[in-house]
């Protein structure tokens, strides 16, 4: 092959290269993305557990999110969804401490998955939150 050759080649297969990783960057990007929104669907939904009277919309919309769940969220968040709803199931007698540990190490396994997903498209230097489940602290708005 002569010179001209490797000059057309090169391009083309470093072309080809490019457009097949921005692709895979791409799908990477939309389904963290998805992802994304459906955490936010289960914490908005979460209310409906912790703050004020029962929501019993909010609780069937968490408990809908938590089944499409189980196409896409990792074994560690289901796990933590299943033992957030073990606590607040109806009969069960959990401490309103047990209730809370299990909604915070909850929120820490979304944000973990999330950062995780993230790193994929973005990479930064923190692979993990540093956060402690006992630092998220539950608000509400006073009247």
């Amino acid at each position: 092959m002569s010179l001209t050759d490797w000059g057309v080649i090169l391009p083309v297969i470093g072309g080809a290269v490019a457009w097949i990783f921005n692709g895979y960057r791409e799908r990477v990007w939309e389904r963290a993305k998805r992802k994304e929104d459906r955490y936010i669907s289960l914490m908005e939904s979460i209310h409906g557990f912790y703050v004020g009277a029962p929501n019993v919309a909010k609780k069937e919309e968490f408990i809908r999110q938590y089944q499409l769940g189980w196409l896409h969220c990792p074994d560690a968040v289901i796990k933590k969804i299943n033992s957030f709803l073990e606590t607040v199931k109806t009969g069960v007698k959990a401490t309103d401490l047990q209730k809370e540990s299990a909604l915070r190490d909850l929120i820490l396994e979304l944000r973990n998955d999330l950062f995780k997903e993230q790193n994929i498209v973005i990479p930064v230097c923190t692979k993990k939150s540093r956060l402690k489940p006992s630092e998220f602290q539950f608000w509400a708005a006073n009247n």
